[in-house]
């Protein structure tokens, strides 16, 4: 299971980096979220400090992403 695992996500990865443009655009949801799970696997969003009045927006400084291999 590993094996087939490992070689699902090689295919992903070298289809994706072939033509990252070109491999988005036919992607499925599922496959864009593969992608993302492989190349960023820590992604964490800070809690919010307070809560603006209405309408709430969204600070994507809050964000922080761990890339792979860091």
């Amino acid at each position: 299971e590993r094996q087939i695992s490992r070689s699902a996500r090689g295919k992903i990865i070298v289809s994706a980096l072939a033509d990252p443009v070109a491999y988005w655009q036919q992607a499925t949801l599922e496959q864009k979220r593969d992608v993302i799970r492989l190349v960023m696997p820590e992604i964490t969003v800070i809690r919010a400090k307070s809560l603006p009045e209405y309408p709430q927006r969204w600070d994507d400084r809050r964000i922080v992403i761990t890339p792979l291999g860091a």
